[in-house]
């Protein structure tokens, strides 16, 4: 939960939720789904809000691309030009959903990448 206090929470909710005597990895994925689920609501109505563009930057990040203006990147995740990059950077931090660090871009909300990794990336997050 990258330290994210609510989420933290809402976790650790769900997984006392489900224990009897003792957690299980069962028991984790099920808390991590439904933590999940809880919070999808709010993460499609963020995606509704967003550029196709948008979306794709996104899914250029949460796969750890370092050179976002590269042809290759651009070309691959169908970013446009280098100045629609640049634009889509601002509106996403603009929004708070992402942040820049020493080792490039990630997205702030933990679980909104992994739901965006499961529901736009189809992949499996292995906590």
């Amino acid at each position: 939960m990258k330290n994210h206090s609510w989420y933290v929470q809402q976790f650790s909710y769900f997984v006392w939720s489900e224990t009897t005597n003792m957690v299980s990895e069962k028991i984790f994925e099920t808390a991590l789904n439904r933590l999940i689920q809880s919070n999808t609501p709010l993460f499609q109505q963020l995606i509704e809000e967003l550029s196709t563009g948008q979306i794709n930057l996104i899914k250029a990040i949460v796969e750890q691309e370092k050179q976002l203006s590269s042809k290759v990147n651009i070309a691959q995740y169908n970013l446009g030009t280098s100045a629609n990059v640049t634009k889509n950077k601002e509106v996403l931090l603009g929004k708070d959903l992402i942040h820049k660090t020493e080792k490039g871009y990630e997205l702030l909300d933990p679980v909104f990448e992994i739901w965006f990794l499961q529901t736009f990336l189809n992949k499996k997050v292995n906590i």
